[in-house]
């Protein structure tokens, strides 16, 4: 599910993707983390949530490159 919440929200970005996918990113974390306060819970758990953030940075990434790829085949066509 984040990640099609991030590429609906990647889809409306014109630049600076890795920027703003990466706190989309920290808001998912937060959000989480802000849901579960005062529960206890593992270091795994703790992991995944920084964790987080480096998957929305992927996902930068990813859309940047679609991006670019889609530009140079219209460029060519």
């Amino acid at each position: 599910m984040p990640f099609i919440f991030a590429v609906w929200v990647g889809r409306h970005i014109e630049s600076r993707f890795v920027l703003h996918l990466g706190l989309v990113g920290l808001v998912a974390a937060l959000i989480y983390m802000g849901l579960s306060w005062g529960q206890q819970q593992p270091l795994l758990y703790k992991i995944a949530h920084g964790s987080r953030c480096n998957v929305a940075i992927a996902e930068a990434a990813a859309v940047t490159a679609i991006e670019r790829r889609i530009r140079i085949e219209t460029a060519d066509g």
